[in-house]
């Protein structure tokens, strides 16, 4: 059977979401093949390291390396495991994100060090957040890895987890161990949180990335919509004050099905969020006139969230 042992660093205190999420990860596991050990450090890099001389102690086969505060459900370590094997990768993250804006994913598709200088340059991921993905590098906030990876990582570079230069000590060993060969991916469907003051899960992620773009986007679109359901300029002022008052209805319905539609199908606009609005033309070329909204204020308040298909009101 294989031997596993969660490796936690951390500092004096530890959050009790972690706490939480760890107990409900144990009770599941109920045998005696997984174990936790947790080392206690000012200093990130030094706590990883003892954790990983305490793994080989062990002869464990496998590592899952969990920060405190981290919240996870308590299948991660089997959803892990079988992604590890259905792959047939050598380490495997869950998808979590920063505790501080822009809130992006911890995760670098394309990770390159400068060992001299001891810099590094990477591209941060924007891909869609699905699926199984190959990257250079992830942040160890929850990395399942064969303990193999350890071994050879020590035997080429006699360490482990020591920053190189100012680069991070999780990004440095992803370094080491992908130039002794190893395969990393993140599979985007093991969703944790990521514990502060608010707990930073993939949700929070969309509401909060790039709100100038996204309401930029949201204005074009909208508008775009509108205008090719708004009533002609003509029409318009021949309805009474009931029928602009029913336009109007109809007009916001339509703009929401189309919204819905254009969200719904690949590639569509996930980033939409709360409120839309389109504002009245105040000024516009009379040969347009065919289509421009007559309307005071079109305010659309929709919640979107973010299902792995289609979009949920």
């Amino acid at each position: 059977m294989d031997k596993i042992l969660i490796a936690v660093p951390c500092m004096d205190s530890v959050a009790t979401g972690f706490c939480s999420s760890l107990l409900s990860l144990e009770l599941k596991q109920q045998v005696g093949n997984c174990g936790h050990a947790f080392y206690t450090s000012s200093l990130i890099y030094d706590s990883r390291n003892c954790l990983a001389i305490e793994a080989l102690k062990a002869n464990a086969d496998y590592v899952l390396w969990l920060d405190s505060d981290m919240a996870f459900e308590s299948d991660i370590l089997d959803r892990l495991m079988k992604t590890l094997h259905d792959n047939d990768v050598d380490m495997v993250s869950g998808l979590y994100f920063r505790r501080v804006p822009p809130y992006s994913p911890v995760v670098f598709p394309h990770f390159i060090v400068n060992e001299g200088r001891g810099l590094a340059s990477w591209v941060d991921f924007d891909g869609e957040l699905k699926g199984v993905q190959e990257v250079d590098a992830v942040g160890f906030g929850c990395v399942l890895m064969k303990t193999e990876v350890l071994k050879k990582v020590h035997e080429k570079y006699d360490d482990f987890f020591s920053p190189i230069g100012r680069v991070g000590e999780d990004l440095s060993f992803c370094w080491r161990a992908k130039k002794c060969g190893f395969k990393l991916v993140v599979d985007c469907d093991v969703k944790l949180g990521h514990l502060g003051t608010v707990m930073i899960t993939d949700d929070f992620y969309f509401d909060h990335l790039k709100e100038q773009e996204k309401e930029k986007d949201n204005d074009r679109l909208v508008c775009e919509i509108a205008r090719k359901c708004a009533v002609p300029f003509d029409q318009w002022n021949s309805l009474t004050k009931e029928e602009q008052e029913e336009s109007l209805c109809e007009l916001k319905d339509k703009v929401l099905d189309e919204l819905i539609e254009k969200l719904s199908t690949p590639g569509g606009k996930a980033n939409l969020r709360e409120c839309l609005y389109v504002d009245k033309h105040e000024n516009y070329d009379a040969s347009d006139k065919d289509n421009i909204i007559h309307v005071e204020s079109i305010k659309v308040s929709l919640k979107f969230k973010m299902p792995k298909e289609g979009v949920i009101l």
